[in-house]
Protein backbone atom coordinates (compact mmCIF):
# COMPACT_ATOMS: atom_id res chain seq x y z
CA UNK A 1 0.00 0.00 0.00
CA UNK A 2 1.17 2.97 -1.23
CA UNK A 3 0.95 5.98 1.37
CA UNK A 4 1.48 10.02 0.94
CA UNK A 5 2.05 11.89 4.03
CA UNK A 6 1.45 15.72 3.42
CA UNK A 7 1.96 18.10 5.94
CA UNK A 8 0.09 21.61 5.09
CA UNK A 9 1.26 24.69 6.18
CA UNK A 10 -0.27 28.59 5.99
CA UNK A 11 2.53 29.26 3.51
CA UNK A 12 4.27 26.16 2.50
CA UNK A 13 3.36 22.82 2.73
CA UNK A 14 5.36 19.34 2.75
CA UNK A 15 4.75 16.09 1.05
CA UNK A 16 6.56 12.49 0.97
CA UNK A 17 5.81 9.13 0.28
CA UNK A 18 6.39 6.23 2.59
CA UNK A 19 9.83 6.67 4.62
CA UNK A 20 10.31 10.26 3.89
CA UNK A 21 12.27 9.85 0.95
CA UNK A 22 12.33 13.04 -1.68
CA UNK A 23 10.18 15.55 0.48
CA UNK A 24 8.77 17.46 -1.56
CA UNK A 25 8.05 21.06 -0.86
CA UNK A 26 5.13 23.44 -2.42
CA UNK A 27 3.24 26.64 -2.03
CA UNK A 28 0.24 25.17 -0.06
CA UNK A 29 -1.79 27.81 -2.59
CA UNK A 30 -0.86 25.05 -5.38
CA UNK A 31 -1.04 21.80 -2.74
CA UNK A 32 -4.61 20.94 -4.37
CA UNK A 33 -2.92 20.89 -7.74
CA UNK A 34 0.21 18.73 -6.84
CA UNK A 35 -2.19 15.98 -4.79
CA UNK A 36 -4.76 15.54 -7.56
CA UNK A 37 -1.74 14.93 -10.03
CA UNK A 38 -0.72 12.26 -7.94
CA UNK A 39 -3.87 10.93 -7.14
CA UNK A 40 -3.75 7.82 -9.15
CA UNK A 41 -0.90 6.88 -7.58
CA UNK A 42 -2.87 7.09 -3.98
CA UNK A 43 -3.66 4.33 -2.02
CA UNK A 44 -3.91 6.17 1.52
CA UNK A 45 -3.00 9.86 2.21
CA UNK A 46 -1.73 10.70 5.93
CA UNK A 47 -2.38 14.75 6.52
CA UNK A 48 -1.43 17.29 9.25
CA UNK A 49 -3.33 20.13 8.07
CA UNK A 50 -3.96 24.15 9.46
CA UNK A 51 -5.87 25.21 7.00
CA UNK A 52 -9.27 24.59 6.88
CA UNK A 53 -10.05 25.38 3.17
CA UNK A 54 -7.83 22.87 1.79
CA UNK A 55 -8.59 20.39 4.85
CA UNK A 56 -12.34 20.49 3.44
CA UNK A 57 -10.86 20.06 -0.26
CA UNK A 58 -8.92 17.25 0.83
CA UNK A 59 -12.20 15.06 2.37
CA UNK A 60 -14.21 15.78 -0.58
CA UNK A 61 -11.60 14.80 -3.16
CA UNK A 62 -9.96 11.87 -1.23
CA UNK A 63 -12.49 10.88 0.64
CA UNK A 64 -11.45 7.16 2.71
CA UNK A 65 -8.41 6.85 1.40
CA UNK A 66 -7.59 9.95 3.74
CA UNK A 67 -6.66 10.09 7.57
CA UNK A 68 -6.52 13.30 9.02
CA UNK A 69 -4.30 13.72 12.51
CA UNK A 70 -6.15 14.65 15.18
CA UNK A 71 -5.25 14.11 19.28
CA UNK A 72 -7.08 10.99 19.16
CA UNK A 73 -5.31 9.08 16.95
CA UNK A 74 -2.00 10.43 18.55
CA UNK A 75 -1.90 7.16 20.73
CA UNK A 76 1.34 7.18 21.94
CA UNK A 77 0.74 11.03 23.28
CA UNK A 78 -1.20 12.06 26.15
CA UNK A 79 -3.99 14.61 25.84
CA UNK A 80 -5.83 14.40 29.33
CA UNK A 81 -5.31 17.69 30.53
CA UNK A 82 -5.97 20.09 27.31
CA UNK A 83 -7.92 20.78 25.20
CA UNK A 84 -7.20 18.38 22.25
CA UNK A 85 -10.03 19.91 19.73
CA UNK A 86 -8.50 23.19 19.94
CA UNK A 87 -4.71 21.96 18.82
CA UNK A 88 -3.71 22.07 15.71
CA UNK A 89 -2.53 18.99 13.41
CA UNK A 90 0.96 20.59 13.09
CA UNK A 91 1.46 21.37 17.00
CA UNK A 92 0.35 17.12 17.65
CA UNK A 93 2.23 15.89 14.79
CA UNK A 94 5.51 17.69 16.31
CA UNK A 95 4.61 16.27 20.14
CA UNK A 96 4.77 12.93 18.04
CA UNK A 97 8.01 13.49 16.32
CA UNK A 98 9.59 14.89 19.21
CA UNK A 99 8.46 11.73 21.46
CA UNK A 100 10.00 9.59 18.57
CA UNK A 101 13.57 11.67 18.64
CA UNK A 102 14.20 12.79 21.47
CA UNK A 103 13.93 11.81 25.01
CA UNK A 104 11.30 13.67 27.52
CA UNK A 105 10.50 16.29 28.89
CA UNK A 106 10.69 18.15 25.61
CA UNK A 107 10.46 21.75 24.21
CA UNK A 108 9.41 22.12 20.67
CA UNK A 109 9.96 25.52 19.05
CA UNK A 110 8.52 25.64 15.57
CA UNK A 111 9.27 28.83 13.87
CA UNK A 112 7.29 29.17 10.56
CA UNK A 113 4.34 31.51 10.09
CA UNK A 114 3.94 31.54 13.75
CA UNK A 115 5.94 30.26 16.43
CA UNK A 116 4.46 27.61 18.13
CA UNK A 117 5.48 25.67 21.27
CA UNK A 118 4.69 22.28 22.63
CA UNK A 119 5.97 20.92 25.51
CA UNK A 120 5.62 17.08 26.50
CA UNK A 121 6.69 15.91 30.12
CA UNK A 122 8.25 12.61 30.90
CA UNK A 123 4.91 10.81 30.82
CA UNK A 124 4.41 11.73 27.58
CA UNK A 125 1.46 13.90 28.58
CA UNK A 126 1.03 16.76 26.16
CA UNK A 127 1.27 19.80 28.62
CA UNK A 128 0.49 22.44 26.02
CA UNK A 129 2.20 25.69 24.55
CA UNK A 130 2.24 28.90 23.44
CA UNK A 131 1.60 30.58 20.04
CA UNK A 132 2.96 34.04 18.75
CA UNK A 133 3.33 35.28 15.37
CA UNK A 134 6.57 34.80 13.51
CA UNK A 135 9.05 36.90 12.27
CA UNK A 136 7.70 36.98 8.83
CA UNK A 137 3.98 37.63 9.71
CA UNK A 138 4.90 40.46 12.64
CA UNK A 139 6.58 42.45 9.49
CA UNK A 140 3.68 41.96 7.51
CA UNK A 141 0.87 42.68 10.66
CA UNK A 142 2.90 46.32 10.89
CA UNK A 143 2.87 46.61 6.77
CA UNK A 144 -0.85 46.13 6.76
CA UNK A 145 -2.11 47.65 9.96
CA UNK A 146 -0.31 51.46 9.65
CA UNK A 147 -0.40 53.70 6.81
CA UNK A 148 3.57 54.38 6.35
CA UNK A 149 5.14 51.59 7.45
CA UNK A 150 7.38 48.96 5.00
CA UNK A 151 7.27 45.52 4.54
CA UNK A 152 10.87 44.88 5.80
CA UNK A 153 12.90 41.89 4.56
CA UNK A 154 13.74 38.97 6.36
CA UNK A 155 17.63 38.90 7.14
CA UNK A 156 19.78 35.72 8.38
CA UNK A 157 21.28 38.19 10.65
CA UNK A 158 20.34 40.51 13.55
CA UNK A 159 20.04 44.10 12.00
CA UNK A 160 21.76 46.91 14.28
CA UNK A 161 19.89 47.87 17.55
CA UNK A 162 18.84 50.82 17.93
CA UNK A 163 17.45 50.92 13.99
CA UNK A 164 19.31 53.76 12.11
CA UNK A 165 16.71 53.90 9.65
CA UNK A 166 12.58 52.21 9.39
CA UNK A 167 13.68 49.27 7.95
CA UNK A 168 16.49 48.34 10.15
CA UNK A 169 14.30 49.24 13.38
CA UNK A 170 11.45 46.76 12.48
CA UNK A 171 13.83 43.98 11.48
CA UNK A 172 15.39 44.36 14.80
CA UNK A 173 12.13 45.32 16.98
CA UNK A 174 10.44 42.04 15.37
CA UNK A 175 13.59 39.27 15.59
CA UNK A 176 15.29 40.87 18.93
CA UNK A 177 11.98 40.39 21.01
CA UNK A 178 11.18 37.13 19.03
CA UNK A 179 14.37 36.07 20.51
CA UNK A 180 13.28 37.73 23.85
CA UNK A 181 9.74 36.12 24.07
CA UNK A 182 11.55 32.90 23.14
CA UNK A 183 13.77 33.03 26.27
CA UNK A 184 11.13 34.11 28.68
CA UNK A 185 8.99 31.13 27.72
CA UNK A 186 12.08 28.82 27.66
CA UNK A 187 12.88 29.93 31.42
CA UNK A 188 9.41 29.83 32.37
CA UNK A 189 9.05 26.24 31.52
CA UNK A 190 12.51 25.01 32.45
CA UNK A 191 11.42 26.22 36.15
CA UNK A 192 9.14 22.94 35.97
CA UNK A 193 10.71 20.85 33.81
CA UNK A 194 14.66 21.66 34.41
CA UNK A 195 15.60 18.82 32.33
CA UNK A 196 13.93 19.78 29.38
CA UNK A 197 15.40 19.46 25.86
CA UNK A 198 14.49 22.72 23.59
CA UNK A 199 14.39 21.73 19.92
CA UNK A 200 13.92 24.17 17.62
CA UNK A 201 12.07 22.76 14.30
CA UNK A 202 10.11 25.31 11.13
CA UNK A 203 11.63 27.59 8.48
CA UNK A 204 13.71 29.87 10.61
CA UNK A 205 14.97 27.51 12.93
CA UNK A 206 18.40 28.02 11.64
CA UNK A 207 17.96 31.58 12.21
CA UNK A 208 16.55 31.50 16.23
CA UNK A 209 19.05 28.37 17.21
CA UNK A 210 21.72 30.45 17.15
CA UNK A 211 21.05 32.54 20.47
CA UNK A 212 20.27 29.50 22.21
CA UNK A 213 23.39 27.12 22.26
CA UNK A 214 22.07 24.55 24.59
CA UNK A 215 19.06 23.54 22.16
CA UNK A 216 18.91 21.20 19.29
CA UNK A 217 18.11 21.75 15.79
CA UNK A 218 15.42 19.32 14.79
CA UNK A 219 16.24 17.07 12.01
CA UNK A 220 14.62 18.06 8.06
CA UNK A 221 11.30 17.61 8.17
CA UNK A 222 10.57 17.35 12.19
CA UNK A 223 6.81 17.50 11.83
CA UNK A 224 6.78 15.40 8.78
CA UNK A 225 8.37 12.32 10.66
CA UNK A 226 5.64 13.09 13.22
CA UNK A 227 2.80 11.61 10.53
CA UNK A 228 4.90 8.27 10.47
CA UNK A 229 4.05 7.37 14.13
CA UNK A 230 0.39 6.76 12.90
CA UNK A 231 1.14 3.93 11.10
CA UNK A 232 3.00 2.14 13.04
Amino acid sequence: MKTLFVNIGNTHSEMAWDNLVNVEIVKTTDIMKELSDREKDIDRMVVASVVPKVTGQLCVRFGQKLILLNAELAKSIKFADVDHFSIGADRIANALAAKKHYSTPVMVVDCGTCVTTELIDKSNQFQGGNILPGRLLQRKILTSATGQLPLAPLSSTLAKSPGRHTIEAIQSGVDIGLIGAIEKLVKHNSKHYPDMTIVFTGGDAKFFKKYFPDAELAPPHFTLSGLLELIK
